[in-house]
């Protein structure tokens, strides 16, 4: 498990940025709503 955890992780934890940030840019450019970090 070691082997495979560390790209597997790094791969959720890129899509998981790309969602929070995407999310945070449409909230802000059609509800004026800010996420924090965004």
């Amino acid at each position: 498990t070691q082997k495979y955890l560390p790209m597997n992780f790094l791969y959720i934890l890129f899509g998981v940025l790309a969602i929070y940030v995407g999310l945070g840019y449409i909230l802000k450019g059609f509800f004026s709503i800010a996420l924090p970090g965004v």
